[in-house]
């Protein structure tokens, strides 16, 4: 809720209140200033005692006023409001009780309980009013009841009490349209946000993997077809050529994931993927930057790990991560854990790096940031991949954590179910 917003809804209810407040006050005052003149406010009752209950009533508000404001309970603004209901019962009772010309002033409540809101505050109200307005029958002069009167007082009495329960439907319809209102507008906010996260993922799929890969792809079949590369030279350039296919093939795949993950459609590709071997791979496969960084790898693994998964998606997510780790820690270690316990499969990835700044760790998972000192370090980045790394190990129903500490490491904490995850809701 914005401020302007809230400004007019407390400027509102200050006002409410200050009136309820000083009109009291203002009629006691005026009842003891000029008793000749207000003679018809009361009938059979000193006019000084209208006068001290009006006083008493203007104080005690506004005790309560002070009281809710302080300590912001609701419990002082349900007494004002039953002390309001009290004040007008007093008011028709001392100004001729059931046949009183200011029992229409039992409206006001009604109204002030429409004002706020508050279903369960109406319904008692309405009921509070309807049985003291039915008692004070009770406080007439036992030889002006008749039966005349009793008809009359049961009419205005059941007319009291529907106009109560209409007030009452009308707060509960308002609070259920509100509510349904509430969770349309709640609902079209989620549609729309991940509609932007649909866009966003592909737009940085699109240029920031594919682009760049289609560029590599180019050069190595313009470079696979010379004649006058050494043998040995060829092999090398077409495995590095189906590499980057198969890098092609992935993106593609996660494209495609991307496309159908607003309405949590997906189909993913399962089939019983060792985990184990996955990494093992991955470590192979990240030996150059290792030789670089001079950086070692230990990996503490079970002999075979086997999860429902898609394989290529997987292992994507997978090497961005333990690629961060590597890339990151020079002249240091990484160590690789891999358990199962019950139905996952928890792998935990641990370095001796540069770390996380602290400001960054809100924004880890953000599609393009990088942290500050990783820019330093390797200026290349594109900065997507922990977004798409996470993407894909909740596409699994998987979850991922990362804990760090600046210039000592980085732990990155992966669980993955082992059986295939059901992502249709």
């Amino acid at each position: 809720m914005n401020s302007k917003k809230t400004f007019h809804l407390h400027t509102h209810y200050y006002s409410v209140e200050l009136v309820g407040l000083i009109t009291p006050v203002v009629v006691g005052i005026s009842a003891y200033l000029f008793p000749d003149n207000l003679q018809w406010i009361v009938v059979g009752y000193p006019q000084q005692l209208m006068t001290v209950i009006l006083l008493t009533y203007g104080l005690v508000v506004a005790l309560l006023l002070i009281l809710h404001e302080i300590t912001d309970r609701n419990i002082y603004f349900n007494i004002n409001r039953y002390l309001f209901v009290l004040l007008f019962i007093m008011v028709i009772v001392m100004t001729g009780g059931v046949n009183s010309s200011f029992s229409f002033l039992l409206i006001f409540p009604f109204i002030a309980s429409i004002v706020y809101l508050d279903q369960k505050l109406t319904r008692n109200i309405g009921i509070f009013v309807v049985i003291l307005y039915a008692a004070i029958i009770f406080l007439q002069p036992w030889s002006a009841i008749d039966p005349n009167l009793i008809s009359k007082h049961l009419a205005q009495t059941a007319l009291i009490g529907s106009i109560a329960f209409l007030m009452y439907r009308i707060v509960v319809e308002t609070l259920h349209q509100k509510i349904e209102k509430e969770e349309t507008d709640r609902r079209l906010e989620e549609i729309v946000h991940i509609d932007h996260l649909k866009s966003d993922f592909l737009s940085v799929a699109q240029h920031r993997l594919r682009t760049p890969l289609a560029g590599v792809r180019w050069a190595l079949e313009t470079l696979n077809q010379e004649s006058s590369l050494a043998k040995p030279d060829q092999e090398i350039v077409g495995q590095s050529l189906e590499r980057v296919k198969d890098s092609i093939e992935i993106v593609d795949g996660m494209l495609e994931t991307a496309e159908g993950a607003d309405d949590k459609s997906v189909s993913l590709k399962y089939k019983p993927t060792d985990l184990t071997a996955m990494i093992r791979r991955i470590a192979d496969e990240l030996d150059f930057i290792k030789k670089r960084n001079n950086t070692g790898i230990r990996l503490d693994m079970p002999a075979a790990l086997v999860m429902e998964a898609d394989e290529d998606k997987l292992y994507a997510a997978l090497c961005n991560i333990i690629d961060n780790a590597c890339r990151y820690t020079k002249n240091g270690l990484v160590n690789v854990s891999l358990t199962a316990y019950g139905e996952k499969a928890l792998l935990k990835i641990t370095d001796n790096g540069i770390g996380i700044v602290k400001s960054d760790m809100p924004h880890i998972f953000d599609r393009l940031h990088r942290g500050s000192n990783a820019i330093q370090m390797d200026p290349d980045e594109s900065g997507v991949g922990l977004y798409v790394s996470k993407k894909v190990i909740e596409l699994h129903g998987g979850t991922i954590n990362i804990e760090s500490n600046l210039e000592k490491g980085t732990k990155v904490l992966v669980e993955l179910p082992l059986k295939r995850f059901n992502n249709i809701s």
